[in-house]
């Protein structure tokens, strides 16, 4: 009964005073919103709202060039050094171009500070991290898609503690991975899907290390048969590295010395019969190295000095005796001729190499024989001329290397010997004609080049011959009339350069049934007059007017006859022109006169009133079935008057503003329903925009629940919690926003259940709970807002069941536990928060379990 009712006033006190739940700031009526950033189309990339004043950033929005929101991110302004810089503050989402949620993070003046939320493309969660100052803090959890747990970890400060916990998709542990400072360290456990044994691992200060008892790594088959054995010291591989048949039998083995191969390297096979061996010094091999397959043909044969350079060529062969690889070492890389056959005995390729590095001519071979390339290396790169073939034998290109890059004529071929490409290059940089042929030999594009840039005419053709693009460039630069046509009948495109290359004149382009789709035109790169654009059906899609690239005059958008079929606003055979948006701009680009945007039913969604780029008049929005969603009024772009917004679930808000800033009453009213009628269910008063005298919260039945006053926007005063019937719940006086003094939680019946003594905000001294008969249930010492000294509970019998010490808000010294008659049940001890010493259970039978510790761990 205590702990329900506790957990009651709790519940009611979080409300009155500070929630924890973080969410994006909500857009304020006063807020003001600069498009800062646009798309080449001209619609908005990057919006930024301001609190009033231009330096007062709040909040950024990044925009898909489809419109859907990027991300959203709250902003604050931070001193950098002289300056003021915006810094994200608070809660940052990203959105998938399909307006699903990706991520969330939460910034604390610029670095990330609270929980990070990842979600698959579903929705469903990915993951969560906490982070404190930047620094990964608290758990880190990931999950499947199937939303089972895939992994836990805890940090603290920026490293992980305890155990890392990973989960196979069906909820099985997959791997178990002790931590500490941040490094594993102790013995690591992984697990196959069926929960047999994988892998076992042990760890020293973040690095693999056998213990003495246990090799370092071993590792299980899914019948759980040992697989492989290593020993490593503190990272590196040390003494013998054993692997193992499914039988049980060894399959190979070495030493290691400082974490390389010394001595005799073995292979076996199931039977335990000898398939390999050759010897290591100080990671090097020496001498004879060979190795046969199960069937007992020789695989390798290698012959090394004592640098472990090769003394022959290294022979690889496979299970059937054929030669697939020749080649030399030297310094431990390749050198001198690299050979590889194909599996049918015909050369695959044929490298040369000094010290690592191709050097000289390189070939490579298809399986039958026909040569596949051919190229000239040195010092690793391309020099000369190099060669591809097709396996038909036809050439598929060639092209001349100098100085690290294309020199000269390059030429491409398609499998039947047709010319694809053929281009001109000096000094890496196009030069001269380049051409491209369609597979059926019809020229596809020629453009010519100087020293890398665009010059002369540029032209493509379908495979049929007809002309599809012609433009002239001058430096790169488009020059003159640029046409491209769907087909030799259909033009697709036509637009105007001058000799600058800015776009001047006409711009129009087509559909591929012959509608126009836009007629624009432009003066110095930028949109002049009107521009006109139409939907593949005929139908109007904008009407716009624009001066020197700035929007002026009267615009309108319509609908598309898909997008009214999809609302169901028309059916499939029938044609409507309905009206989007109806907006008008000054000669500066800035809105001017009355805004107007419908739905697709043809109701009005808004209409806003502006005066040269400020909102200044009436300003109301609706929703597709004519109920008001928003109204306002504004002067010179600042809020004044009647604020009213209907919030999604139902619930009215009325402001009241003068001058952008909340003056008057201030209410909120619950959605109607069957059994009451338009509530309030909030009301406040501001001066200036600072909250003043009560703030009275009421239930839907319209019982005042809560009152808090305020001065000079600050709590001041004693404000209370009130049950519906008007009993008093909580009392808590408030000084300069602060709690101050003793805050009173009451019983139903108004008996003290909660005292909690308050110093500037923070618990200070002691704490007492009683329980409804006015006994002592519970006393806590509190010091700078943590448990500090004596914790004691009592049952209601008055007999003490829990007694501990804390220091600081940690475990500190005695922490102890009774049983209802008072007699001992748990004994023990802890210093900073970490259990040390003497457990003790006392049994009821009369037995005494004891177990140690030291800090922390058991013992």
């Amino acid at each position: 009964m205590l702990r329900i009712v506790f957990l009651t006033f709790c519940l009611l006190f979080a409300r009155m005073s500070f929630g924890n739940e973080v969410a994006p700031k909500m857009r304020q009526p006063h807020w003001s919103s600069k498009v800062v950033d646009t798309y080449p189309n001209s619609s908005p990339k990057k919006v930024v709202f301001y609190d009033r004043e231009p330096s007062q950033v709040v909040k950024q929005i990044l925009l898909y060039p489809n419109g859907q929101v990027k991300t959203e991110t709250d902003l604050s302004v931070i001193e950098d050094g002289e300056e003021l810089k915006a810094v994200p503050h608070g809660v940052c989402l990203f959105f998938t171009a399909e307006g699903k949620l990706e991520k969330q993070m939460i910034y604390d003046r610029g670095v990330l500070h609270g929980t990070m939320k990842l979600f698959y493309p579903d929705g469903t969660l990915q993951g969560t991290c906490g982070f404190k100052q930047g620094q990964r803090d608290g758990l880190m959890v990931s999950y499947h898609p199937n939303a089972e747990k895939a992994e836990e970890v805890v940090y603290e400060n920026g490293k992980i503690i305890g155990e890392v916990t990973r989960y196979h998709e069906k909820g099985k542990r997959a791997a178990v991975i002790p931590y500490e400072e941040g490094v594993p360290h102790g013995c690591a456990m992984e697990w196959h899907p069926t929960g047999r044994k994988k892998t076992v691992l042990q760890y020293k200060n973040g690095t693999l290390h056998s213990n003495g008892r246990d090799p370092a790594v071993i590792s299980y088959t899914p019948d759980e048969v040992i697989q492989e054995v290593q020993d490593f010291c503190e990272g590196k591989l040390v003494g013998l590295h054993v692997k193992y048949h499914a039988n049980g039998q060894e399959s190979y083995k070495v030493a290691y010395k400082e974490g390389l191969k010394e001595g005799k390297e073995s292979f076996f096979s199931a039977e335990g019969k000898l398939l390999g061996e050759g010897d290591y010094m100080s990671g090097k091999p020496v001498g004879k190295h060979w190795r046969k397959a199960e069937n007992g043909v020789q695989i390798l044969s290698a012959h090394f000095d004592e640098k472990g350079n090769t003394i022959e060529p290294i022979m690889e062969c496979n299970d059937k005796g054929q030669l697939i690889a020749q080649y030399s070492l030297l310094d431990d890389k390749n050198h001198q001729e690299y050979l590889q056959w194909h599996d049918n005995g015909n050369l695959k390729v044929e490298y040369n190499y000094n010290i690592g590095k191709l050097n000289g001519e390189q070939k490579e071979y298809y399986p039958s024989g026909q040569i596949k390339l051919k190229a000239l290396y040195v010092e690793n790169e391309k020099e000369g001329l190099y060669e591809e073939w097709y396996e038909n034998g036809n050439l598929a290109q060639r092209a001349t290397f100098k100085n690290k890059g294309l020199d000269g004529l390059y030429e491409q071929w398609y499998e039947n010997g047709q010319l694809k490409t053929q281009e001109h290059h000096v000094l890496s940089k196009l030069d001269q004609e380049q051409k491209h042929w369609h597979e059926n030999g019809v020229l596809q594009l020629s453009i010519r080049f100087d020293l890398g840039k665009k010059q002369g005419l540029y032209q493509e053709w379908n495979d049929k011959k007809e002309l599809i693009v012609s433009a002239n460039y001058d430096q790169d630069k488009l020059v003159g009339v640029v046409k491209a046509w769907w087909n030799k009948e259909l033009l697709r495109e036509i637009t105007h350069y001058d000799d600058q290359g800015k776009l001047n004149g006409v711009h129009e382009e087509y559909y591929p049934n012959g509608q126009q789709k836009a007629l624009v035109s432009y003066s110095n790169d930028l949109l002049e007059g009107t521009m006109k654009t139409w939907y593949e059906d005929g139908s109007p899609c904008a009407i716009k007017a624009f001066k020197q690239g700035l929007p002026v005059g009267e615009h309108k958008e319509y609908y598309s006859t898909q997008q009214l079929q999809e609302k169901g606003v028309v059916n499939a055979d029938t044609k409507l022109l309905q009206i989007a948006q109806h907006l008008f701009f000054d000669d500066k680009g800035e809105m001017h006169g009355e805004q107007r945007v419908y739905h697709q039913n043809g109701a009005l969604c808004s209409c806003v009133h502006y005066e040269h780029g400020q909102m200044h008049g009436s300003k109301a929005i609706w929703s597709a079935d004519g109920i008001l969603v928003e109204e306002a009024n504004y002067n010179q772009g600042k809020l004044d008057g009647r604020f009213f917004e209907k919030l999604p679930d139902g619930r009215e808000v009325v402001y009241h503003y003068k001058d952008n800033q909340r003056n008057g009453i201030h209410e909120v009213y619950y959605p109607p329903n069957e059994y009451f009628a338009r509530t309030k269910a909030f009301e406040s008063f501001f001066v200036n925009d600072q909250l003043e005298k009560e703030v009275i919260e009421y239930n839907e039945a319209g019982a005042k629940v809560g009152i808090t006053p305020y001065v000079n926007g600050k709590k001041e005063g004693i404000a209370k919690i009130l049950s519906p019937e008007g009993q008093l719940l909580v009392v808590v006086n408030f000084h300069q926003d602060n709690k101050e003094g003793v805050c009173l939680q009451y019983y139903p019946n108004e008996k003290p259940f909660v005292e909690t003594p308050y110093q500037q905000d923070k618990r200070e001294g002691l704490e007492k709970t009683y329980y409804l008969n006015g006994e002592l249930a519970k006393l806590v010492a509190y010091k700078n807002d943590l448990m500090n000294g004596l914790y004691q509970e009592w049952n209601e019998a008055g007999v003490l069941v829990f007694e501990a010490e804390y220091q600081e808000g940690k475990r500190h010294g005695r922490f102890n536990k009774f049983y209802d008659d008072g007699s001992p049940y748990i004994s023990q001890t802890f210093i900073e928060d970490e259990l040390h010493g003497v457990k003790k259970k006392y049994e009821k039978d009369g037995r005494v379990i004891e177990s140690f510790y030291e800090r922390g761990k058991e013992v």
